[in-house]
């Protein structure tokens, strides 16, 4: 079924004849190689509808989304939202289906790239990555898992990340 075609005329219009029309069908297309349940497609499709609505009202094109005009969406439109009904209003659905927009965006090069984490423990964790990958033969995966709570460590109270955990994933000792 087509998904699209089963949404409320007016968030169809908001979708098909909105500021995201040109992106539906590659975000479509994301969808069903996610393999993304009927239920989650349809969300997200509402999702893109209401953002596209709100799009609208305030005169953004696509070039100009990024992380900030969604955080003012969910921030400042979301907790007030006098948009029809059929507007989607869930924080979680909307955060979610907005973070795909902004990838799908960056994917086509509609909307830059963020720029890479730089710096000293950037480059660390770049060479204990790439030593997992030849030395280890790690897959991505494992690769990612590992990487993940190091990027999340704490700061010391001098605003320097701690080295202990990569040092504890290396086997190294102090």
């Amino acid at each position: 079924m087509d998904l699209i075609l089963s949404m409320h005329p007016m968030a169809r219009a908001w979708l098909l004849d909105g500021p995201l029309s040109s992106y539906v069908g590659a975000f479509q297309a994301l969808l069903e190689r996610g393999r993304y349940a009927e239920g989650s497609s349809e969300t997200a499709l509402r999702a893109w509808s209401h953002f596209a609505h709100w799009m609208t009202k305030c005169q953004v094109s696509a070039e100009q989304i990024d992380d900030a005009l969604v955080e003012q969406f969910l921030d400042s439109h979301l907790p007030r939202c006098d948009c029809h009904p059929a507007a989607l209003r869930t924080r979680s659905g909307l955060s979610a289906s907005l973070g795909h927009l902004l990838a799908l965006l960056r994917e086509q090069h509609v909307i830059v790239e963020l720029p890479g984490p730089s710096g000293p423990i950037a480059e660390e964790l770049n060479r204990y990555n790439v030593h997992m990958r030849d030395a280890r033969g790690l897959a991505i995966g494992t690769r990612e898992d590992r990487l993940v709570p190091e990027r999340r460590a704490g700061v010391d109270g001098v605003g320097r990340r701690s080295i202990r955990t990569l040092r504890r994933h290396r086997g190294e000792r102090r």
